[in-house]
Order: C-alpha cells, then sequence, then structure tokens
C-alpha cells in the first residue's frame, strides 16, 4: 500500500494520474482559503472506475484523463459555498494505492511530424454490421478520442453516424482509415469514398491497409479471386507507387499524417529506398503472444510509431483466459483485457481494442502502469512456447514475418 500526499491543483494533478482500482481518495482539504477546513468526502474513487466524484450521493463518473474537466470545472459545483475559480484551489490528497502507481503512463503519444494520437482507439474492424453507429457514439460519448477504420470493413458510414450522434466536435476526434488493396492505382479516390461515407473533409492518420495490390474482377470490387480460388493479386505492382500517391494526399492537406499497416521489416526496408515522407505508424497484431519485439525496435530506430490490433486475442489465441495473464491482473485487481491493452501502451504502442458491448467499451479505456518485472513476463510469452498469429490472409505469399506460415514467397 502507497499513501501519496498531493499539494497540486486537482485539475494538475488528475491530468498526471491515473487512480486505479480499488484506490481510495480521502482527507481532502481545502487549502484555497486562509482558514482551510474540510471538505466532507466529496471525492472517492469506487467500481474500477478511474474517476467518480460524488456529491451528496449522486456519482458522475469519467473514464478518461482528459475529459474529468468537464467534472471539476470549477469547485462551485462541488462545494457551493466556495465562491473561487478552480485553479486557484489547491487540494492535498491523502490517497492510498493498492500498488505503486507510476505516474508516467502515456495516455497518447505523438508522430514523427509532431501530430498527437490518442494511445488508446476504438477498433471497428468486424463490428456486427447495425451495431457501429450506437458502438462509435457511446465510445465518444464516454471519453474516447480516436476511431480506427477502413474502407473494407465496409462500415464507415455508420461510423460518421456515430460521429454525428455522439455531438462531440470533429475537431476532438483523431480518426485513422486505410486505403484499400484494390485502390492502390488510385488513392485519392479511395479517400474521397472514405471522406465522404465518414462525412468529414479530412483524415487525421491514412495507412496503406497491406502491402498487396488486388485486381478487381467479376468476381468482387474489394475481393478479388481467380477461377481457381485464389486471391486475384498483381505481383508486378511496386508499393512505391502506393507509397507515392500516399504523399500527394498528405502534400494536399486532406490527411494529417500517412503510414502503414501489416509492413515487416524486409517490406519496409526496400520502401526506404524511395519514401521522402517517413511513414509515421505502421500498424500490426500485438499482443503478448505476437510482441514483434524486433519489428517494434526496428520501427522505433526510424521514428515510425507502432499500433496494435486485436490486443485481446480472438478464440485461436486466447489471451484473456490464459493463466499467467489472469495472475498478473489479479495482482493489480483488475482484468486480464486492460492488463493486455496497458500492456502495449506501457511499451509505447498505440492500441485499438475492438467491442460494441457498452460496458466493454467503457472497460477497454482503461489504462493502468505495470511494474517491470510484469512486463517481462508479458514480453516473454510467446518466446516460451505460446506464440501465435491470428490474422494470415492467403494473399498467396510470404510478406516477410518471421512467423508467418502462409505460403512461401511468390509461389
Amino acid at each position: 500500500m502507497t499513501v501519496f500526499n498531493c499539494p497540486y491543483p486537482l485539475g494538475d494533478f488528475l491530468d498526471s494520474a491515473y487512480l486505479g482500482n480499488g484506490a481510495e481518495v480521502f482527507g481532502v482539504q481545502d487549502f484555497a482559503s486562509r482558514d482551510p477546513a474540510p471538505i466532507p468526502e466529496f471525492f472517492s474513487i469506487a467500481g474500477g472506475d478511474p474517476y467518480s466524484y460524488k456529491k451528496t450521493g449522486v456519482i458522475t463518473n469519467s473514464s478518461t484523463r482528459q475529459s474529468h474537466r468537464s467534472h471539476v470545472s470549477s469547485l462551485q459545483n462541488i462545494c457551493p459555498s466556495q465562491n473561487i475559480p478552480n485553479r486557484n484551489i489547491l487540494l492535498s490528497l491523502e490517497i492510498t494505492f493498492p500498488y505503486q502507481i507510476d505516474m508516467s503512463v502515456s495516455t497518447s503519444f505523438k508522430l514523427n511530424n509532431g501530430v498527437e494520437i490518442p494511445a488508446v482507439g476504438l477498433g471497428t474492424w468486424q463490428a456486427p454490421p447495425g451495431q457501429v453507429q450506437a458502438a462509435v457514439a457511446h465510445a465518444l460519448k464516454n471519453g474516447y478520442r480516436h476511431l480506427d477504420c477502413a474502407l473494407i470493413y465496409q462500415n464507415e458510414a455508420e461510423v460518421g453516424e456515430g460521429i454525428k450522434e455522439s455531438g462531440v466536435p470533429r475537431s476532438e476526434i483523431f480518426i485513422t482509415s486505410k486505403v484499400w488493396n484494390t485502390h492502390q492505382p488510385n488513392v485519392a479516390d479511395g479517400l474521397r469514398q472514405t471522406l465522404e461515407a465518414l462525412q468529414t473533409d479530412y483524415l487525421d492518420l491514412y495507412l496503406i491497409h497491406w502491402p498487396v495490390r488486388l485486381v478487381p474482377n467479376e468476381s468482387s470490387a474489394l475481393l478479388p479471386v481467380n477461377p481457381d480460388g485464389s486471391r486475384s493479386v498483381d505481383r508486378d505492382w511496386d508499393q512505391s507507387e502506393t507509397w507515392r500517391q500516399m504523399e500527394e494526399v498528405y502534400a494536399s492537406g486532406k490527411v494529417r499524417a500517412i503510414g502503414v499497416a501489416n509492413w515487416s521489416i524486409p517490406y519496409l526496408e526496400e520502401l526506404k529506398k524511395t519514401w521522402k515522407v517517413v511513414p509515421a505508424v505502421n500498424q500490426v497484431e500485438l499482443h503478448p503472444f505476437l510482441p514483434q519485439h524486433k519489428l517494434v525496435k526496428y520501427c522505433r530506430d526510424l521514428g515510425i510509431l507502432l499500433e496494435a490490433y486485436s490486443p485481446l486475442g480472438s478464440t485461436n489465441a486466447p489471451l484473456l483466459s490464459d493463466p499467467e495473464i489472469n495472475a498478473i491482473a489479479e495482482k493489480y485487481k483488475t482484468s486480464p483485457a486492460t492488463i493486455c491493452i496497458s500492456y502495449q501502451v506501457n511499451r509505447g504502442i498505440v492500441v485499438l481494442p475492438k467491442s460494441v458491448s457498452p460496458k466493454r467499451i467503457e472497460d477497454n479505456l482503461k489504462v493502468i502502469s505495470i511494474e517491470k518485472e510484469d512486463m517481462i513476463k508479458l514480453d516473454g510469452m510467446a518466446a516460451a512456447g505460446k506464440a501465435q498469429r491470428i490474422n494470415t490472409p492467403k494473399w498467396g505469399w510470404d510478406l516477410g514475418f518471421d512467423d508467418w506460415y502462409g505460403p512461401v514467397k511468390q509461389q
């Protein structure tokens, strides 16, 4: 148990500290007046919510650090007798934590061009049709400010409606989308379709979804196949041409940053030969069963931020039922999902959990600091025999990842 005394302005302190499950706040005292007097327990942490503000039995929950200010914009809302602006009120908080808190856990990261990106985003891949709008609206109303989309998900119109329903200004939301494989010869047209569906005139981040060019045919405009059932792939397509077009849309101002997704070290090495703009992001599958340490280091050395999709695994990679992950979760009095999500943020990686369940959406935004010894355990799970990649589309050749178990390259 750790006792922490905080003689800081309330807003400044809560911007810096995450108060985890089981934390209790007490002994709050007002130092704004000449004769400090205790404020009767108006502040408490309960129910596993990052913040709970209590006044006369009414509890308001705020699920992110960024959104707490709307609940404490002035102390009059909490203690009407104090007619003093909140910014001038200093509080002394005596806090008991169930474990040592490291207040360095980031809520956002900076891309290599200076654009800030929230550390946790709502994934929309495989979100059931008809449920996406409500999920997006709920997420934004409960503190999310980052949405991860793609044209191939075929739900960007619902995402756009969810943004509108939420009432959150577009300027406060970080939106990512991806150019699909069939649009690589015409990136600008793929971007146009995405902007129209999302009802916005710009993206914060635009990615090449895969380093694979698909050729549309009568079978499908998005996932074409040949008569033998194999994917209709243009094996001679030069990905540097796709990247050149990405650089053009970046220069146009319609996207604030550009990057790639599902790119291995060999593919990035090839792209390095011609790029003028270094990718800001590489979005890949990352979780304790697939930490991709070499790729993470390689990208970090180039200033490329990693984003983690499928951070909670799947039925094929059951992270949430893993005994080691559950033991770590028990130590921190939190859930296995929170451990898997926090693992990535503690590594300096953006994480993109997906859910349409209101409660899980809220829970997935929680991030805690994980001690070094537990990070080492999580880092070593794959090497200890639990290695598992979930997503291996059969494009027809190896994409250069060490563990890619699809057909050999250029088969």
